[in-house]
């Protein structure tokens, strides 16, 4: 049996993030390389930050969690009962197994908590294969921007 374990990220995940973002940073927008300092600042001001949450994905084997991923909650505005998905990211060894989908549907069980009813994501229009994924698990396209190279999906909970 498989399970997946969304946490929060600790002081002993930074590194871990930031290596796994700069080795998949043709999947951002932003693709230059991110320094130990550039990257600490970004997560001093992520956990000033009242509205991102930045998780780890674990997945627990013989009761032993690895560390596989990230996923955030990103511009959560609880009024709206919106937020963004953002920085979703496995790592390589671990792609294709399924594990995806498992993430989503745990990262909507939070959104649910936080009472989040539309939840978006903007990705790279070359990205076929996260569109597809996301297209799986119930996003739609709401906008395509061309000239930046994004789409933004959007789906209800």
């Amino acid at each position: 049996m498989v399970e997946i374990i969304l946490r929060p990220m600790f002081g002993s995940d930074i590194e871990f993030l930031r290596r796994l973002r700069n080795a998949n940073r043709k999947f951002f927008f932003d693709q230059n390389y991110i320094s130990k300092d550039r990257h600490c600042e970004w997560i001093k001001n992520e956990r000033k930050s009242k509205n991102s949450f930045i998780f780890i994905i674990d997945l627990i084997v013989k009761r032993i969690p690895n560390r596989i991923g990230t996923i955030s909650l990103v511009n959560y505005k609880q009024k709206a009962k919106s937020a963004e998905l953002g920085r979703f990211i496995i790592t390589k060894a671990y792609r294709g197994r399924g594990l995806g989908c498992l993430v989503i549907e745990k990262f909507k069980s939070i959104c649910r908590l936080l009472r989040v009813s539309k939840l978006s994501l903007c990705i790279r229009s070359d990205n076929k294969y996260t569109l597809d994924l996301y297209k799986k698990l119930g996003f739609r396209i709401s906008k395509i921007d061309v000239k930046n190279g994004k789409i933004t999906m959007l789906t209800r909970i």
